[in-house]
């Protein structure tokens, strides 16, 4: 198996993720989790989010365990150009873990509005999904 992936974003969406993959994600594989010295802000002129670094906040998200190399193929293929993978430590329930995450590639300035999971899914989940699903076709 792979390193975990740490989500702060769409990816955090069972659904969404289960698309991107191609498979059944176990619900017991995501757990949350936390990026010191981080926050999650908008995309600029996307609805997505992004990674900036904060030294005043802690970042939500969650940790995503069970994944193989193979995931991660299909995982840069839908974040595309405007993310690169990294790896960061989290701080998950019981300990600090070594994760993978997807950091944009794009300077992003800190007074970047914040981004919220809840908000996304009301707003953008259906057509993110729609075309998840469509890439798999």
């Amino acid at each position: 198996m792979a390193d975990p992936l740490f989500a702060y974003g769409t990816l955090q969406d069972q659904g969404i993720l289960e698309a991107v993959l191609g498979r059944p994600v176990a619900p017991l594989a995501f757990s949350p989790a936390s990026l010191p010295h981080h926050r999650v802000v908008t995309y600029p002129g996307r609805p997505y989010p992004a990674l900036i670094p904060d030294a005043g906040a802690h970042a939500s998200g969650t940790l995503i365990s069970g994944l193989a190399d193979d995931d991660y193929i299909a995982l840069d293929a839908f974040e595309g150009n405007e993310y690169r993978s990294g790896t960061c430590t989290v701080c998950a329930a019981t300990a600090k873990i070594v994760a993978r995450v997807y950091l944009p590639i794009c300077i992003i300035l800190p007074d970047a509005p914040g981004w919220s999971l809840t908000h996304w899914r009301l707003h953008h989940r259906d057509a993110l999904l729609k075309e998840a699903q469509g890439a798999l076709g």
